[in-house]
């Protein structure tokens, strides 16, 4: 069955709002269903990915719509996610508003029980229900912004010069010269160049010269990490959260700086806030659980992985983490990582890789039953993997008799 066509309504209440969509959107004959804020997005992935565009009412009770919003733009790439999503909020408070700028919201509807409100709402629901199903996505301005992320996102400058092409092409009056764009722009392309000294001049500059510029501020905090200046960056996102508290992946940027400055007290602190926050920030759980493994606190490192939906993201960490550890030849350190993972994890979570590992470290070992135990268990999740393959050939002709020649 396709859902490729079904728009999403995230909407906790059934009352005037709820009414107001589903007859905007029954008038254009859009198929569409409604879901309460506190459905996880992640377990229905498969139907909802392809919805043509989200209605989010900002007020929701049960969940964040912040947090939401966050999830859709993790799932479905930044761009991609903020052509698709509409905002609806009936009374927008000053953190509210610095949220939508920080996210990169542009579709925001005001939406009140009053008729002219409601007529100026229905004339912007249409207008935006329109754009988004047209391809909106060709004006050169927004191909650079969506080619420099991407460009950040996968740590590679390759592209940078038909980028940097592309924005001398651009007619000026997009982006006035000296303007905050032209310096965000200018310290990204030097950002992707690893300059991070100039990024982060050219970054300052645009912050002072558009002080509410939030896309500049959020570059300097990465500009900061990069530059391992993590005082600095602790600075600026305290500074920011004293605006809006509410944004969770700033909350979640706070406890990763922390814990790269060792000062896990502090990581641990704003995790559990991201998680308090929104109890379906599976990356703050995964977190939490991480922090929990390092001090050999298992059980409540187990407990956050049950509630996770990125299980399988720690469970690479902790095998590469472990592979590390057995490249530096400290096989029974290694073996101990590999045993408290297979603990800490589900079953269903725990990979070939895992039992392959335990095997190894147990064969560097000498301890060849045991060995072999794990390495069947390897074989039965992967049959095809190579590795674990040889080392059970190996261990199959190291216990058949020798013949006598």
């Amino acid at each position: 069955m396709a859902f490729s066509n079904e728009i999403l309504v995230i909407l906790d209440r059934r009352d005037w709002v709820w009414s107001f969509i589903k007859t905007e959107l029954k008038a254009r004959a859009a198929p569409f269903v409604r879901i309460p804020s506190k459905v996880s997005l992640q377990n229905n992935w498969f139907r909802f990915s392809k919805s043509p565009f989200f209605v989010v009412h900002w007020e929701n009770t049960d969940r964040l719509s912040g947090a939401i919003v966050e999830e859709l733009v993790l799932a479905l790439g930044k761009h991609d996610a903020l052509e698709r999503i509409v905002i609806l909020t009936s009374n927008p408070t000053h953190q509210d508003v610095v949220y939508f700028a920080e996210l990169g919201v542009n579709k925001v509807i005001t939406i009140a029980n009053r008729p002219y409100v409601l007529d100026n709402a229905r004339k912007d629901f249409h207008h935006h229900i329109n754009r988004l199903k047209k391809e909106i996505n060709v004006d050169p301005l927004h191909a650079i912004y969506k080619g420099i992320d991407a460009l950040i996102q996968k740590d590679d400058a390759h592209g940078l010069v038909q980028l940097e092409q592309l924005f001398l092409d651009l007619d000026k009056s997009l982006v006035p010269k000296d303007s905050a764009k032209d310096r965000d722009i200018q310290a990204s392309f030097a950002f992707i160049r690893k300059d991070y000294e100039t990024a982060g001049k050219l970054w300052d500059d645009a912050i002072q010269k558009n002080p509410n510029f939030y896309r500049a501020y959020n570059n300097l905090i990465q500009c900061y990490i990069a530059k391992k200046d993590y005082q600095l960056a602790i600075e600026l996102l305290r500074k920011m959260n004293a605006i809006n508290n509410n944004n969770i992946s700033r909350t979640l940027i706070l406890g990763d700086v922390h814990l790269r400055r060792k000062e896990r007290a502090h990581a641990q602190h704003h995790f559990q806030n991201a998680y308090e926050k929104d109890p379906f920030c599976y990356k703050a759980l995964n977190a939490l659980a991480e922090i929990y493994f390092g001090e050999d606190q298992l059980q409540e490192s187990h407990a956050c992985l049950v509630k996770s939906m990125l299980k399988s993201q720690m469970g690479s960490k902790l095998n590469i983490k472990g592979v590390r550890l057995l490249e530096k030849g400290e096989i029974a350190l290694a073996l101990v990582h590999y045993e408290k993972a297979s603990y800490v994890l589900r079953e269903q979570e725990r990979s070939h890789l895992i039992f392959y590992n335990i095997g190894l470290c147990l064969v560097k070992m000498h301890q060849f039953k045991e060995a072999k135990g794990f390495l069947v268990l390897s074989y039965i999740k992967h049959p095809k993997f190579e590795k674990t393959k040889k080392l059970l050939v190996m261990l199959k002709k190291a216990a058949s008799p020798q013949t006598k020649s």
